[in-house]
């Protein structure tokens, strides 16, 4: 009874605190320490779009998973695509098309590596 009682406690105070705010978190900025706290609240209901390289690792999934945490509690909608590989050139590039055309107000993009000469600067 105690063992079912411990686990069940154990389990509610780790959601419980996953749903803390995780911030303010210290940051370096411009070669200072310094302490980051998101916006309280977004001025609007944007529409963001979340292009990643690949979700076949840990390290991506906590991305999509960070990403989406805040998106929840900031009240915006996020798309989040991801494009196989880093080699998927092709498909990323399709995909940010995608965002464009979904009329997305913004997109963060963590590019293949070749994606930064597809987009040359103007001048």
């Amino acid at each position: 009874m105690f063992r079912a009682f411990l686990i069940t406690s154990l389990v509610f105070s780790s959601l419980a605190w996953a749903e803390q705010n995780w911030f303010p978190v210290e940051v370096q900025a411009d070669g200072k320490l310094m302490q980051y706290r998101p916006l309280t609240k977004v001025s609007k209901a944007w529409r963001l779009c979340a292009l990643l390289p690949h979700g076949k690792d840990h390290y991506w999934w906590g991305v999509s998973w960070g990403l989406a945490e805040e998106a929840k509690r900031q009240g915006v909608l996020l798309g989040i695509y991801e494009a196989g590989g880093y080699e998927n050139l092709q498909r990323q590039r399709q995909q940010l098309l995608q965002c464009v055309s979904n009329y997305y107000n913004a997109s963060a993009i963590k590019q293949t590596p070749l994606l930064l000469g597809l987009f040359p600067a103007k001048g």
